[in-house]
């Protein structure tokens, strides 16, 4: 796995751009930072530790490579001026990368982060029997708002979830009843072959996610339900197309105010 923590400076003093640039050879991965050696994907510990802390602003990962082991984005922050991202660079297939039954998480984590937008990634997990697994897991317990989340251009496929389950399946985002998530977007992603749901967005009892876009997605084969919100105030979701579902339905929803629904499909 490789664990990624920074903050973009709110103090006012000068610091360089970080950027990451990832590549791998078969199952021999490397981990440059601004052309120095970190170490191999598996072994990396991120920016906080081993290599001091750091300024991160980038990751790119290498389009036609494969990654083993999930991807840990632990409390990265970037401002509404100057988002974190984190996409691919170079030519050919989004770079993948596979859980390899990475279970409870995410084979993409992203946990307590702000003004992050993760974009052109292939995720996937080889595993084969059911257990509790997500492409990618959005979770916040900081005990306030997590503002400015986005998910673009996601491939998530071939995730042994836990069949009908809202809880496990492609792409799931939820906190605990301390913190929210304000601006959330999950756009232009593709998700297939997945047990469990296509995507869920549920805000806590006590708490609802505000300002939640969901727009442009393609969901087919999914053994849950196509979309699931709850607990959302604001926000849209618009223009998703969910096909051959199996849980109770393409869209499904609890608990929503001032939410606009539009333009979706849902059929078998």
């Amino acid at each position: 796995d490789v664990a990624l923590t920074g903050n973009i400076p709110t103090d006012g003093a000068y610091k360089p751009e970080v950027k990451y640039f990832i590549y791998s050879s078969g199952k021999a991965t490397a981990v440059f930072c601004d052309g120095v050696y970190l170490g191999s994907y598996n072994a990396h510990e991120g920016t906080d530790g081993a290599y001091g802390t750091v300024s991160l602003n980038s990751i790119f990962l290498k389009k036609g490579s494969d990654f083993e082991g999930s991807l840990k984005l632990i409390g990265i922050n970037g401002n509404e001026q100057s988002p974190i991202t984190v996409s691919s660079y170079g030519e050919g297939a989004k770079p993948r990368i596979n859980g390899c039954d990475t279970q409870d998480g995410g084979v993409i984590y992203i946990e307590n982060c702000t003004y992050i937008t993760v974009s052109d990634l292939d995720v996937c997990d080889t595993a084969t029997y059911e257990a509790e697994r997500r492409g990618v897991y959005i979770y916040g317990t900081r005990g306030e708002s997590l503002s400015g989340i986005t998910l673009d251009g996601i491939y998530v496929h071939h995730i042994r979830g836990i069949d009908n389950s809202e809880n496990s399946g492609a792409i799931i985002a939820e906190c605990d009843d301390k913190a929210n998530f304000d601006s959330l977007t999950i756009k232009n992603c593709y998700i297939t072959d997945t047990d469990g749901v296509g995507i869920s967005v549920v805000g806590g009892s006590s708490s609802s996610h505000t300002n939640t876009f969901i727009s442009s997605n393609r969901i087919s084969e999914v053994k849950g339900s196509g979309v699931y919100m709850s607990n959302l105030l604001g926000g849209e979701c618009i223009d998703n197309v969910a096909l051959d579902v199996f849980g109770e339905g393409g869209f499904v929803t609890e608990s929503l105010s001032n939410t606009l629904i539009q333009g979706n499909e849902a059929y078998k």
